[in-house]
């Protein structure tokens, strides 16, 4: 199906302008004009816990389109465009309304204790209706295809609104584990319901109405043996 892709609404772009030009800087600044943690090596103690599914979960690698992505669409269910990283897309799947999502690349604010690499990624989306699906997605294997259960940990850190992060078959993955505390990195973990298997896809996204702006790093996505206790 052919996707359609239009300039945002006015008022839509200038509440993601805000959101970019207000969230944390490059030089390490919050939103709220604090300083954020400064940005050091991690400890050589780091070392990988297990195999991540996902291609490039920490954002090390800048996408295609260069640092700065802006995706909106007036079509319902419009799929995805490119992302400021390598390996994920911005998907907006709002129906009937408005929608822009956008992410810039940026240098982490994450605390160097949790290992992290030197970027992260901001993601900004606005919606102007009832639905709300919209954010980061990556596919990370073929659809209908990958481990029956897996598992997921994402650092998040909300601005304005709320995250919400899921692991499933493609389309069908559904958010299990939302932050909505803003002004702090708070670590997102959850696996797969057990209806949305095989696990192949990781979906990041607002998961409020209006305006979600948050900062995301150290995205993980492991197989594991069985169902989680939790």
């Amino acid at each position: 199906m052919k996707r359609k892709v239009r300039t945002i609404a006015a008022a839509g772009l200038a509440v993601i302008t805000a959101a970019l030009t207000g969230g944390v800087a490059a030089s390490g600044a919050t939103s709220s004009g604090q300083a954020a943690p400064a940005v050091r090596v991690p400890s050589l103690l780091c070392g990988l816990a297990g195999h991540n599914l996902l291609t490039d979960g920490s954002f090390e690698t800048l996408g295609p389109a260069g640092p700065y992505t802006l995706t909106s669409t007036y079509s319902a269910g419009v799929g995805p465009g490119s992302s400021a990283a390598a390996g994920w897309e911005t998907f907006n799947d709002t129906f009937e309304v408005p929608v822009a999502t956008s992410t810039d690349r940026l240098p982490t604010t994450l605390p160097p204790s949790t290992c992290p690499g030197r970027w992260m990624i901001h993601v900004a989306t606005w919606i102007g209706g009832r639905n709300v699906a919209d954010g980061l997605f990556q596919e990370f294997g073929v659809h209908n295809q990958g481990p029956k259960y897996a598992t997921f940990s994402v650092w998040v850190y909300v601005v304005q609104g709320s995250a919400g992060v899921g692991i499933g078959n493609e389309g069908a993955t559904s958010i299990t584990a939302v932050d909505d505390t803003p002004g702090r990195w708070v670590q997102l973990r959850g696996s797969n319901l057990p209806s949305q298997s095989p696990v192949n896809g990781m979906a990041i996204y607002g998961n409020s109405l209006g305006l979600d702006d948050f900062y995301v790093d150290l995205a993980t996505v492991q197989a594991a043996s069985g169902p989680s206790a939790g």
